[in-house]
């Protein structure tokens, strides 16, 4: 259940090589161009809000984890890096976590110094809706 997913309407490789030493430790894969994942929005930990939909053109980068995750919180700060050194080129990283108190995520994210969106799933829709296959989109 726990793990990242890569969609965006942009090539990865244009937010950063395959094999960088950013990406290398997390051993993502892109998915191919033209997969469409499916629509999401959910609130964060902060009282914001995060759509898929707002993200257009962008390169997202989502990760579903929990505190009670050992892998999960060696990850993070690496996202975190990730995602001050390639937003501003366009990375968009969102944690998703499944089944957990919004201030649960908050002191998590404290704790480790996260500042990418932490979007709470406190039901698990969102994590249901991602892990089913996405859609091609046929290229014209």
């Amino acid at each position: 259940m726990w793990g990242a997913l890569v969609a965006g309407s942009c090539s990865f490789a244009s937010a950063e090589p395959p094999g960088s030493p950013l990406l290398t430790p997390l051993g993502l894969v892109g998915h191919p161009t033209g997969t469409t994942p499916p629509p999401f929005s959910g609130g964060t930990a902060d009282t914001g809000h995060v759509s898929l939909a707002t993200l257009r053109g962008r390169v997202v980068l989502v990760n579903f984890w929990a505190s009670w995750c050992l892998e999960c919180r060696s990850a993070m700060p690496v996202l975190e890096r990730l995602h001050r050194a390639l937003g501003p080129r366009g990375l968009a990283v969102i944690g998703v976590n499944a089944r957990e108190s919004r201030r649960t995520v908050s002191r998590y994210a404290s704790d480790l110094g996260l500042t990418f969106p932490l979007v709470t799933d406190p039901d698990g829709r969102i994590d249901t809706l991602l892990a089913e296959p996405a859609p091609r989109v046929e290229e014209r």
